[in-house]
């Protein structure tokens, strides 16, 4: 798992993107049962889920604003790769 965020410094009203980037790394074996959360900054005030890739098949973002689980297709066949937003 890999994650970046557009910016460093964010200022009031100012928007930042994260990206994560996962692996299924075994080189025989499908990974299962998997799942993915991000837990994002306090004073966050929205998050919306974008993903470019079919290998999610659901997202939930918690009651506080938060964090946002990922819930990967089953099973995530060895060798995938993805971006989330």
């Amino acid at each position: 798992l890999e994650t970046t965020a557009s910016k460093t410094d964010i200022f009031t009203r100012e928007s930042v993107v994260y990206t994560l980037k996962y692996s299924c790394s075994g080189s025989t074996q499908n990974c299962t049962n998997v799942t993915m959360t991000a837990i994002f900054p306090d004073k966050t005030l929205q998050i919306t889920g974008s993903t470019t890739t079919s290998d999610i098949v659901s997202y939930t973002i918690s009651a506080n604003g938060r964090s946002i689980t990922y819930t990967f297709r089953e099973p995530l066949p060895s060798g995938s790769t993805g971006t989330i937003e």
